[in-house]
């Protein structure tokens, strides 16, 4: 019996291990685990816009919300896409702003709403902040948005 060794949950590890060096192993589980998960974390989408909302006809990531968001009320939008990370109002128009985390990039969307329906919208991408993008929000981009905003906003070219 003192030539069976006794398999259980805290020596498994070590049987596995056997014959490695053990700061070798304490180098690998405090470097290679958080970069591991560094990595991962990265391709998960965050903000307000849920990845796999269950509405029927919701957006389910930044890009879609462009076109799905189109001619739809605020609460509309608000309902199906979540809280905004960041609004602007300016006179009758509003900016709101939404993002998802990518790996090296973080796509941010501003859906330009007059008189609470969008009217338009802008889409860019940036790595504005470490982590997640919902911790800042790039400042509303008044001048790329619709003419009848422009003229709301008193920025109209004319």
């Amino acid at each position: 019996m003192s030539d069976q060794i006794r398999i259980s949950a805290k020596n498994l590890g070590a049987l596995a291990l056997k014959g490695c060096n053990m700061e070798v192993i304490a180098i690998l589980r405090v470097v290679i685990v958080p970069l591991f998960l560094v990595y991962f974390s990265g391709c998960s989408t965050v903000g307000q816009i849920p990845p796999d909302n269950k509405k029927e006809n919701a957006p389910s990531r930044v890009a879609e919300i462009i076109d799905w968001a189109q001619g739809k009320t605020f609460r509309e939008v608000i309902e199906y896409a979540g809280q905004p990370g960041a609004v602007d109002i300016k006179n009758n128009s509003m900016v709101i702003q939404y993002c998802s985390t990518g790996f090296f990039t973080d796509k941010y969307v501003q859906l330009f709403l007059y008189k609470k329906r969008v009217v338009g919208s802008y889409q860019t991408n940036a790595s504005i902040a470490e982590g997640w993008c919902s911790q800042i929000f790039p400042s509303p981009q008044w001048l790329n948005a619709p003419p009848v905003i422009l003229d709301d906003i008193g920025l109209s070219i004319k």
